[in-house]
């Protein structure tokens, strides 16, 4: 990590930044928290605005926020205000993955991995929210529970999207850390493809390793340090290591400070026990809605906002 590069930006964070204005961004949308088997789950919404709008989950990977989805939640919920068809409009719920933003803390769920993340999920749509039918897309941790929603729940899914399909199976095994599998690169492979095998490996497979063996002790010193944590989620998510002050600027439209919660590996769907089911779990309703921050119990949707302050 280039020292002037992560100082820039800690300089930004310091006089520069304005959390009253990202908050104002957040606060356009409805903001939730309930608790799915005992477990905090926070999530943004928008409604649709169309004929029939489709509740659709929209997920996040590492590190990204609910505050991504602003690119794009307004398009989905809203087509015909952006040229496009009103009976193609979504009902957005963007949640906060468990250990993520306001999705915390997770005291009694150390071991939570994207496979655990999907049981919850689904219970909030079909169980919190009653949607017995949805849709979900998500990128890199997202997209491994999407892919899981799909695997696990397929009927009662519209459909998924992944953005960066990674199999469910991809961290199993002895060497569960290790991108690389513990294999070389085959002799007479192409040099612009070894070369971007060693891009991609130098770039994460330390992320990779560290998080799933040494996760706790990592979390320890990332949180008390900002600017220790600044440096981790810009490398992993920029690869910065060289002088790059040009890139400053959407650095800055990136990265706010945010804590995440760390635990032990995740593993694949394929090691929860689960079969695919032929229909969605059901259960009892819970006694309590999802409720606006900081308010009391409400019927989902009133519209009652909450600042996140």
């Amino acid at each position: 990590m280039d020292g002037q590069y992560l100082k820039e930006l800690i300089d930004y964070w310091i006089d520069g930044y304005d959390w009253r204005e990202a908050e104002a961004e957040l606060n356009q949308y409805e903001q939730y928290q309930v608790e799915v088997d005992g477990v905090p789950i926070h999530f943004m919404r928008r409604a649709g605005v169309g004929p029939d709008p489709k509740p659709m989950l929209l997920f996040q990977g590492w590190p990204w926020t609910v505050a991504m989805a602003t690119k794009v939640i307004d398009k989905l919920a809203d087509p015909g205000a952006h040229g496009g068809d009103p009976a193609e409009a979504f009902d957005v719920i963007v949640p906060s993955t468990p250990g993520f933003g306001w999705s915390t803390p997770l005291p009694d769920n150390p071991d939570m991995n994207f496979w655990k993340a999907a049981d919850l999920f689904h219970k909030l749509m079909t169980e919190v929210l009653g949607s017995e039918k949805y849709a979900a897309t998500g990128s890199d941790l997202g997209s491994m529970i999407t892919a899981q929603l799909g695997h696990k729940y397929y009927e009662s899914l519209y459909a998924i999207h992944v953005g960066s399909p990674i199999p469910l199976n991809m961290f199993n095994g002895d060497r569960a850390w290790d991108l690389t599998g513990g294999k070389t690169i085959p002799e007479g492979t192409p040099e612009d493809i070894r070369a971007g095998i060693l891009s991609f490996q130098k770039r994460f497979v330390a992320h990779v390793a560290v998080h799933m063996l040494d996760s706790s002790t990592l979390g320890h010193a990332l949180s008390d340090s900002p600017a220790g944590l600044l440096a981790w989620i810009l490398e992993g998510r920029t690869g910065a290591t060289t002088t790059a002050t040009s890139r400053t600027s959407s650095a800055r439209t990136t990265f706010s400070p945010t804590r995440r919660s760390t635990g032990p590996p995740t593993r694949s769907a394929h090691r929860c026990g689960c079969t695919p089911t032929p229909t969605a779990t059901r259960g009892p309703r819970p006694t309590t809605s999802p409720r606006p921050f900081r308010h009391p119990p409400a019927s989902p949707w009133s519209g009652t906002r909450t600042r996140l302050a």
